[in-house]
């Protein structure tokens, strides 16, 4: 299917089924989840029933309620929900279409999600990135490179001044036949939380994840967002930024290792591998300006299959003293990933917008 086709579906899939309500739980599951993981599927009793994390579980015996409420992590629904298919930024799947995988209880949306995961599993499910090698020299090396970086993207006083930071992307997606105006505007301010809106012609979807909540929004609709789907969020738009990076090297957690060398489009690179919040980027810095020239990690591509995203970036423009790239060409794996690169409408640093932003609305 084409990219653009699955990004309506999951957008649509996202919030057709939300809730006005969200004290109202997103479904039941009917069989016990203790007894699911082990490959046993036992029907639970009403008489015996938990809501966790905005899900209903019912369970066989008080034995298997105990156990869930001592490990819930352990027995709940995974990726918040999500459809296991399509990812943890995905459509809400329903608990009547469930699978288990190393233990684990999954959701999905259709019958053909179901089918499309136990297929493929470990293509679908990200696993935690990897804490990079550390050596003494590749700290220190690493510690010059970063440095490097940061004056090439303006220097410490412009970088410590951030507040917050915007990108927004504009155009024409064709699919099935249809051309559709396409608009993402991204938020970022200082202390992680994230704002995105995503428009496809006259209809709008909003995410947020901010440090004391999550949600999903759009013109009918205002639902829960659970914790991992919120740290998917930020993980996207802020840890694997240029920008987020730096105004996270101050962390307890944050390392940055030399990895290496590259040549990008002709020019001499340096390889600095970060790691924070348990995420990991390596980033090509030009070994003369200091500027990012390329960004790659770990995430979903095409069909929402994991794999390697690389971000070359262009067109390089001083905003507010930052020296910040208007453009990127992406590919996954090694291949064009059109839909994922762009060029930037507008930038913006140290806006001023309501701080309500990042709060959940009223229902």
């Amino acid at each position: 299917m084409h990219r653009a086709v699955v990004s309506i579906a999951l957008l649509l899939s996202a919030f057709s089924g939300s809730r006005a309500n969200a004290e109202e739980p997103l479904g039941t599951l009917k069989v016990d989840p203790v007894a699911l993981i082990t490959g046993n599927e036992v029907p639970g009793q009403e008489t015996l029933a938990l809501e966790y994390q905005h899900y209903r579980y019912l369970f066989a015996n008080e034995e298997n309620l105990a156990k869930f409420k001592k490990d819930p992590s352990r027995y709940e629904i995974q990726l918040g929900g999500a459809c296991g298919s399509m990812g943890v930024l995905s459509g809400r799947g329903t608990p009547d279409l469930f699978a288990v995988h190393d233990s684990k209880i999954y959701i999905f949306a259709s019958e053909g999600c179901r089918e499309r995961f136990l297929s493929m599993p470990e293509q679908l499910l990200q696993p935690p990135d990897k804490r990079p090698e550390v050596s003494e020299d590749a700290l220190a090396a690493g510690e010059t490179l970063l440095s490097k970086m940061l004056q090439g993207v303006g220097g410490q006083s412009a970088v410590s001044s951030i507040k917050n930071f915007r990108r927004t992307i504009k155009k024409q997606v064709e699919s099935g036949g249809q051309t559709y105006a396409y608009q993402q505007w991204n938020m970022c301010a200082v202390d992680g939380s994230v704002r995105r809106e995503t428009k496809w012609d006259d209809d709008t979807w909003v995410s947020v994840a901010s440090k004391n909540t999550g949600f999903f929004q759009s013109a009918s609709s205002n639902d829960w967002m659970a914790p991992v789907q919120s740290a998917a969020l930020r993980r996207e738009m802020f840890n694997h930024s240029v920008l987020g990076i730096l105004l996270s090297r101050e962390r307890g957690d944050f390392i940055a290792v030399s990895t290496g060398t590259a040549e990008i489009a002709g020019e001499a690179a340096a390889l600095l591998t970060v790691y924070f919040d348990e995420t990991t980027t390596t980033l090509a810095v030009d070994t003369e300006t200091g500027r990012v020239l390329q960004l790659s990690y770990q995430g979903p591509g095409p069909g929402a299959v994991i794999g390697e995203l690389t971000h070359t970036f262009a067109d390089f423009e001083e905003i507010h003293g930052l020296m910040l790239p208007r453009s990127a060409e992406v590919t996954f794996n090694g291949e064009p990933f059109a839909h994922s690169s762009y060029s930037l409408a507008d930038l913006g640093v140290n806006e001023d917008y309501p701080p309500t932003i990042f709060d959940r609305p009223e229902k």
